[in-house]
């Protein structure tokens, strides 16, 4: 059965803790797991750039000037795209840049992703993260105490208002529930880290 090692606020080992060896102990294709991460990545773009095509632009529907006689090229109209105000040529619309994916192999490979941090030792349990100030300075140095990290993803089982106006200002540390955990987090953060309520709550969940 795979374990994770349970710490204190100052770093210190307390137990070694039992977890699902399938959520936690599996070895799934990179495929699943690019896939799982492009969906996410596309979720994200809102797909709102637009411009105005020729026919959209204000402006008057005459011809610019007179066909003959002025010694300039012939014109139409003076909203195309080669003038100055005219419209744009083949320039972005509003688009839906989502891909479907089944949600099974989306929890396929959050359990991938974690498996493989799980082998690297960067998942770690904290028995009790209740703090008792809300100032950046002094959630810094509890980590410190933990040990050193380059980024770090923080599970915990609820929104907490003291924790996140915490961290909120440390630009490598993320915040988030089980229900919102998804592989590219996991994947970006160096370290994760659960509270042992919050993997409790997560492996209760994950069917």
């Amino acid at each position: 059965m795979a374990t994770i090692q349970v710490i204190d606020k100052e770093g210190k080992k307390i137990e070694d803790l039992n977890v699902k060896d399938e959520i936690f102990d599996i070895t799934v294709n990179d495929q699943v797991i690019y896939d799982s991460v492009r969906y996410f990545m596309f979720k994200l773009r809102s797909g709102t750039a637009s411009t105005l095509i020729r026919s959209e632009v204000q402006g008057t529907g005459a011809k610019h000037h007179r066909q003959k006689g002025t010694g300039m090229a012939r014109a139409g109209s003076a909203r195309v795209p080669h003038w100055r105000g005219g419209g744009v040529a083949f320039g972005p619309k509003p688009k839906d840049f989502s891909i479907k994916i089944n949600k099974k192999v989306r929890k396929l490979a959050l359990r991938g992703a974690l498996s493989e941090k799980l082998r690297e030792k960067k998942i770690l349990v904290v028995d009790d993260f209740n703090i008792e100030t809300v100032k950046t300075k002094d959630f810094e140095k509890m980590l410190e105490k933990m040990g050193k990290f380059i980024s770090v993803l923080f599970v915990v089982p609820e929104y907490d208002e003291k924790l996140f106006r915490a961290s909120r200002n440390i630009a490598w540390v993320s915040l988030m529930t089980p229900k919102y955990l998804n592989v590219y987090e996991c994947l970006v953060a160096d370290h994760i880290i659960f509270t042992k309520s919050a993997i409790q709550k997560f492996q209760e969940e994950a069917k």
